[in-house]
């Protein structure tokens, strides 16, 4: 079954159309955290198969217009094929595609190395809900930062 048939076609309605697409694209609606502010919070959705994830992002691909593409989620990197999914990502994305993910920073070693095998930018979100939280960013900018220099130390 194809989900997407009709997600390849646009009609201008006025404005700059020279500038890329952006396109979000939600990979999961959950995440680790438990910020009392966020609205993925209380949202549990059950994550997609692979394969219907790849039969989305290759209708992404049919796109023949300067893009960027922004992996969203909640958490993306929970994704339990998070690593093979970057990897199809990358093997059929079209050049003129660029690739950001969104994520609060915790990333493990395997993440880190496809972010710096890939050149993924990256964007991250610093989430504090009360001030007990505090001491979790700070640690998580730690972890961020190391992250930096270990990108750094193996570029």
């Amino acid at each position: 079954m194809d989900i997407t048939n009709n997600i390849t076609h646009f009609k201008p309605c006025g404005g700059n159309y020279d500038k890329p697409l952006e396109i979000i694209y939600y990979l999961l609606g959950t995440c680790n955290y438990n910020c009392d502010y966020c609205a993925w919070r209380d949202l549990k959705y059950k994550e997609n198969s692979f394969e219907i994830q790849k039969q989305i992002l290759d209708n992404l691909f049919k796109i023949r217009k300067k893009s960027n593409l922004f992996l969203f989620g909640g958490e993306p990197t929970l994704c339990t094929y998070f690593k093979e999914l970057i990897e199809y990502i990358f093997k059929n994305k079209p050049k003129s595609m660029t690739v950001e993910l969104q994520t609060h920073g915790e990333l493990n070693p395997i993440i880190i190395e496809q972010i710096k095998k890939y050149n993924i930018n990256v964007s991250v979100s610093i989430h504090y809900n009360n001030i007990k939280s505090i001491t979790k960013v700070l640690t998580i900018i730690t972890f961020y930062i190391g992250s930096i220099l270990c990108l750094k130390k193996k570029i």
